[in-house]
């Protein structure tokens, strides 16, 4: 992994607000800052590590670490057609089954909603 980090002096800085992310792997961190009149205010830090997905065994498994603690929901798409969905909540640690031995074969999505984010994983039943 390489980390390229450019920076300046808050000197150097015009007066607004301004975000600083970084991406390692799966995992991103975020937190803003506002510059105004040579005072620096930084805010609160985000954490967001990508749920993990796996299809094996006509079982469709989701686990998410739900550090902002958002409202989450979880939806099962065909095409652009919404079969399946679920309001999963605020926890932190979700984890979710899906038994898809049902369905036919062909390709579907599923889908992780969690505050403004949104994860996808493609799913193929042969």
């Amino acid at each position: 992994m390489k980390l390229t980090v450019k920076y300046t002096t808050s000197q150097n800085l015009e007066d607004g607000t301004y975000k600083l992310t970084v991406v390692s792997d799966n995992l991103t961190a975020e937190r803003q800052f506002k510059k105004s009149h040579q005072m620096i205010k930084v805010g609160k830090e985000t954490t967001t590590l990508e749920p993990f997905f796996r299809y094996d065994g006509n079982i469709l498994r989701c686990s998410y670490l739900n550090f902002e603690t958002e409202n989450t929901t979880l939806l099962f798409y065909q095409k652009d057609q919404l079969i399946y969905s679920k309001n999963i909540g605020k926890n932190f640690n979700i984890q979710q089954r899906l038994n898809l031995s049902k369905l036919s074969k062909g390709n579907y999505e599923a889908v992780l909603c969690a505050g403004s984010k949104t994860f996808s994983y493609p799913v193929e039943i042969q």
